[in-house]
């Protein structure tokens, strides 16, 4: 597997060695079934995140947050296992109330597609 540029760029990021050696190779993993067209990970808008912002810090700070939030949307990341035997999609899991793109790197990416790796080995066995 190529995980050596995932993993130096993980390791830039400020990930723990063996965390950035873990998610480099969950990301290769996944993207092998991507190649496949048995997984694929997706965003759609969070269009019910009624909930409030819960954040430590100044007026400023929540203000910036709610200016991020009107200008980037509020998303949330699905991932999806193909069924080998009648080809539909089926949602593995998912994680909402990204704001932009900071769902990127946060850790619930990668879980994701563990999650998705997890369930298309347990299609195939």
């Amino acid at each position: 597997m190529k995980t050596t540029p995932e993993y130096k760029r993980l390791r830039s990021l400020g990930y723990a060695p063996k965390d950035a050696l873990r998610c480099a190779r969950i990301r290769a993993q996944f993207e092998a079934l991507v190649e496949q067209d048995l997984a694929r990970f997706r965003t759609e808008p969070d269009d019910d995140w009624s909930t409030p912002l819960d954040m430590d810090g100044t007026p400023e700070d929540l203000a910036a947050v709610k200016a991020r939030m009107d200008q980037e949307g509020v998303w949330g990341i699905v991932v999806d296992v193909r069924c080998t035997c009648c080809g539909n999609w089926d949602q593995v899991d998912s994680c909402w109330g990204f704001v932009g793109e900071d769902w990127r790197d946060s850790g619930y990416d990668v879980d994701l597609m563990a999650a998705a790796i997890a369930t298309a080995e347990r299609k195939v066995a």
